[in-house]
């Protein structure tokens, strides 16, 4: 009512001015007067292949060559540039438009290598084209193919060559990386595909052709290698409805299309099932232009060479390492660490070693506890300066790949999602129950989650958001900065009006503790920066922390700001004086955008003192990350007498992540229909103890009686 609320609508706007054009010369690069293909990639706006057509021409503006994608943003085209010429892509759209991209640097001197792979064909041919003199006796060439960084084929390369076969039947089926060394030194790469066509067949087979609402349904899962041989493996199988689940009819995101392809290439692949089942006639030259481009760069041979340790060990039992440093943070050798916890009951010491680490290995599990660790200095005395640091969990870095948007449901055409939500909404609505027995008046239960002791202002359990001591615990973190980072994923410290804030989502932060305010220390006129503002938080830790609050909405924010119509609310410190200490306070009283509303949040300690700052320097509380059993699936058995009120209109009626066929390479799975009439898709994927891949969808219809 005062027009303050937005309504946010998505739209997807592909702007050729604005499209993002690649080209990637075949083996790495392009060398004066010898032939090479290029493979090209245009991305629009949107992160997805456009698209696009063009010629090639030289500085003067001669055309040299010209250029159309085949598929999914991506083509190749033959090329060979020449010496101290400087080459340019032009497209023009349907206006007439035109937008010109630089190639790669033309090479005076070097080596190209060109692979020829037919589909049809047993084996591959690699011509090694070199410019004079490039290619010397006294210098070992070589010519290696590798998959899986597993060594398959090696030759001596003495000379430029032409046609060397290379028989396919080395390989395994997969991507295949073909380099030219010097030494250990890569000179030019080329990946390709290798398909033997021995993934294996798998056959669902239904008992019936049909089934009622809550039958009972028996399948057998049928597995054969490419000879027709029963296979044992392991595999998983799931049911979908299909009117609320799409069915990945093309395999865009089974296990085939996952090992020997997404795994190999950089960013993500568009419908990568269609180059693995390729029903098309040129599939198989759109699957060597995605070998061209999004497997251009290969691996990093220098990390081949050196055999770096992996980043992420193998964990065979649960253990803690860390490290005991002095106040100059340098390592302490051979001080005694002691450990401990009270659920369950466990105490334990180690030494540190001479880089001052220390390690406790097959530790007790625990599900939402935590250890408390404690250093002495080598003579046994009491640690006053330096620190006990515990080596925080490292999980895989998840590359900042293109994903696809999720639309709001006002502008989302998807019909399995819509389907999925109307199913929801029945299954809640008291109408759709079968009713019985006698009618009870309606009992309306509303629950808050509620801090105790908590000082927020709106009151108790008056907030948007609340974190118990149960949910602390099972964080496996340390401190205040990083509990607020993974329970607030919009939380960010940034640079916002000129000066450092904190932010959650699009609302401005302060933050207080017991009714009080969270001190970050900074001089009144002085600037703080990003690093030190973490820095401060994370000095807090969460041992004695029992409850976050956050408040953001207007129902609840009343007590903390004061509406303007003509500019950003105005924060209510709540807090008496302004001092070098109130630094989250006076940041949120500005500056601010006009648009800009406020979010507040509210940390509850075990003894309701305030902030409490590690000033131990000798011990450390630790919670690991809680353990996690594992579950069934739950699916439900009906029999002739079953009386269930509640509809079922499950989206996911069996899941089961293993199904083992024997070594007649079957196996037999039992479920039971919902109430939904229609389709359901059986899907199964796995590997058999050869180690071959296999993936189906099978259907399953029901009708009414």
């Amino acid at each position: 009512s005062d027009g303050r609320q937005f309504l946010q609508v998505p739209l997807t706007v592909n702007r050729n001015q604005n499209i993002d054009l690649q080209f990637l010369p075949e083996g790495g690069h392009l060398v004066a007067g010898l032939k090479s293909k290029v493979g090209f990639k245009a991305l629009a706006e949107d992160g997805h292949g456009t698209s696009v057509s063009g010629v090639i021409i030289d500085k003067a503006g001669a055309e040299q060559a010209n250029f159309k994608t085949l598929y999914n943003g991506m083509g190749s085209f033959d090329f060979t540039p020449k010496t101290g010429q400087i080459y340019t892509a032009v497209l023009k759209d349907v206006a007439g438009n035109e937008k010109s991209y630089n190639l790669p640097k033309v090479e005076p001197f070097g080596t190209v290598m060109h692979v020829i792979n037919d589909e049809n064909s047993e084996t591959l041919a690699a011509d090694i084209l070199a410019s004079a003199n490039a290619i010397t006796a006294d210098s070992a060439f070589y010519l290696i193919a590798t998959t899986n960084d597993k060594l398959y084929f090696s030759k001596k390369i003495e000379s430029a060559q032409d046609d060397i076969q290379i028989d396919k039947s080395l390989f395994p089926t997969g991507i295949t990386k073909l380099t030219l060394l010097k030494g250990n030194r890569p000179l030019n790469e080329r990946i390709i595909y290798i398909d033997h066509k021995d993934q294996l067949k798998v056959n669902i087979i239904n008992d019936k052709p049909g089934y009622l609402k809550r039958e009972n349904v028996d399948l057998i899962v049928e597995v054969k290698d490419k000879n027709g041989m029963p296979v044992k493996g392991n595999f998983s199988l799931s049911v979908t409805d299909e009117s609320q689940v799409k069915t990945d009819s093309i395999g865009n995101y089974n296990i085939n299309t996952g090992l020997l392809l997404n795994s190999a290439l950089k960013g993500k692949v568009e419908n990568p099932g269609y180059y693995l089942q390729r029903n098309e006639p040129t599939a198989w030259q759109a699957l060597d232009n995605l070998m061209l481009t999004q497997g251009w760069t290969g691996y990093s041979w220098a990390q081949v060479f050196n055999n770096p340790a992996p980043k992420h060990i193998a964990e065979k039992d649960f253990k803690i390492t860390g490290k005991v440093v002095s106040m100059l943070n340098k390592p302490v050798p051979n001080a005694p660490v002691l450990i401990s916890s009270q659920k369950p009951s466990f105490i334990n010491t180690t030494l540190t070693d001479q880089y001052g680490k220390f390690t406790f290995a097959k530790l007790p599990q625990i599900d939402s506890g935590s250890f408390f660790f404690q250093a002495q200095t080598a003579q046994g005395k009491t640690k006053k300066f330096g620190a006990i640091e515990i080596d925080r969990v490292l999980f895989p870095s998840v590359p900042e790949t293109y994903r696809n948007p999720v639309l709001p449901w006002y502008v989302n055409t998807d019909t399995t999602q819509v389907n999925y939500v109307k199913r929801i909404a029945e299954k809640n609505n008291e109408a759709s129950l079968k009713q019985g027995g006698i009618a009870l008046k309606e009992v309306s239960i509303q629950s808050k989650k509620i801090i105790k002791g908590s000082f927020l202002r709106s009151g108790g359990g008056n907030s948007d958001l609340a974190f118990d001591e149960k949910d602390i615990k099972e964080s496996a973190v340390m401190n205040l900065y990083q509990i607020l980072k993974q329970k607030l994923p919009g939380l960010r410290i940034v640079v916002d009006e000129g000066e450092t804030a904190v932010l959650y989502n699009d609302y401005l932060v302060a933050i207080g503790i017991d009714g009080g305010e969270l001190p970050i220390y900074a001089p009144v006129g002085f600037p703080i920066t990003v690093e030190q503002l973490i820095e401060q938080m994370s000095q807090f830790q969460i041992a004695s922390i029992v409850g976050i609050e956050v408040v953001y909405s207007r129902k609840f924010m009343g007590r903390y700001v004061r509406r303007s119509i003509s500019g950003p609310d105005q924060y209510i410190s709540g807090f008496v004086g302004m001092n070098d200490h109130d630094y989250l306070s006076r940041r949120a009283s500005g500056p601010n955008k006009k648009e800009r509303l406020h979010a507040f949040i509210e940390i509850t300690t075990k003894d309701g003192k305030g902030w409490h700052i590690n000033d131990n320097a000798n011990a450390v509380t630790y919670r690991p990350l809680p353990v996690m059993h594992p579950q069934e699936f739950y699916s439900p058995k009906y029999t002739a007498t079953s009386t269930v009120a509640e509809p079922d209109y499950r989206s996911t009626l069996y899941w089961s992540p293993n199904i083992y066929t024997d070594a007649s390479g079957r196996a037999k799975v039992s479920f039971h229909t919902s109430d939904v009439v229609g389709a359901y898709n059986v899907n199964v994927q796995g590997t058999g103890t050869n180690g071959g891949l296999g993936s189906a969808n099978g259907k399953i219809k029901t009708k009414n009686l």
